[in-house]
């Protein structure tokens, strides 16, 4: 979240009639599949203080709304007894909604780049047990130079419970700071349909041979 912070303030300095905000020039158009490799840090006091390592698959209907798959890998590093020591597995549906945004670095002109929000469902193996997970949270997606390559940013907050040694399971949230690589597949032509005749058919003139 504090990564995200600076790259707002900087919006304001894009003006709208910048190239990056031309909806026939942005990146991101529809009808598009995005592949994402991050990876970053987690905490909370299940998981306590460590690593995970994520990839999703996103799917653009339209450039201002996303919905998609993600799995992600941890280990309990700390956090509670029951997790310490063990690998925690995450793995829900996304439904991201994207913001065009652009970012000026001096006096060129601005970076194409995407603000978006994140919600999620989905399941997590914690404490040997499989539990119901909710996702919240979001990032902002950078464009650079090179057309199908873009650099993520996530800041996301899971909601889980989780299981207690001698006690009920309880819940708890783990905050997850990643940075990660998006490689966005070229946008899928649609499929038009012949547009339909107009009107009856027209039928030809019956003749009748006299002789």
């Amino acid at each position: 979240m504090l990564t995200t912070v600076p790259m707002l303030l900087a919006l304001v300095a894009a003006p709208a009639q910048d190239p990056v905000f031309d909806p026939t020039r942005r990146r991101l158009r529809g009808n598009q599949i995005a592949l994402d490799v991050e990876g970053g840090s987690i905490t909370g006091r299940a998981i306590g203080q460590s690593f995970i390592v994520a990839g999703q698959v996103t799917y653009y209907p339209l450039a201002r709304l996303g919905v998609g798959a993600a799995y992600g890998l941890s280990r309990g590093l700390g956090g509670l007894d029951t997790v310490r020591g063990r690998f925690v597995h995450l793995v829900h549906g996304r439904l991201e909604l994207p913001m065009v945004a652009g970012l000026r670095m001096g006096k060129g002109n601005a970076l194409e780049m995407d603000l978006f929000g994140e919600l999620g469902a989905g399941v997590l193996y914690i404490a040997t047990d499989w539990r119901a997970l909710g996702v919240i949270g979001g990032g902002v997606r950078i464009y650079p130079r090179v057309p199908w390559l873009s650099i993520r940013v996530d800041a996301l907050t899971y909601l889980h419970n989780t299981a207690r040694r001698d006690a009920d399971a309880a819940f708890d949230t783990d905050i997850a700071f990643t940075v990660g690589v998006a490689l966005l597949l070229p946008q899928r032509p649609r499929r038009r349909r012949p547009p339909r005749a107009t009107g009856s058919p027209r039928t030809a003139p019956i003749v009748v041979d006299p002789s």
